[in-house]
């Protein structure tokens, strides 16, 4: 009978701290984050055919020139400088 009342007692009380807990505010950064990924996918064909052709000139490395060169170019049409 003492075990019952313990446990019923320990429950409200776990109860209550779940209850007790403050909401998170959302993190701005997560905005941020949202709008990059959309930005990524709209131009998905665009770097799926980008990272296609540096797989086809397969440089090795340290002596990627067509790579490096393409992706020069792909920054500074992004408004990089390089």
């Amino acid at each position: 009978m003492l075990m019952r009342k313990v446990l019923l007692i320990a429950g409200m009380f776990s109860f209550s701290f779940i209850h007790a807990q403050k909401k998170v505010a959302p993190n701005p950064v997560d905005n941020f984050k949202t709008e990059a990924l959309s930005d990524i996918q709209s131009d998905y064909e665009k770097y799926n055919k980008i990272a296609l052709t540096i797989w086809d000139y397969a440089e090795v490395g340290y002596k990627e020139v067509k790579s490096s060169a393409l992706h020069q170019q792909t920054l500074k049409d992004a408004g990089f400088t390089v």
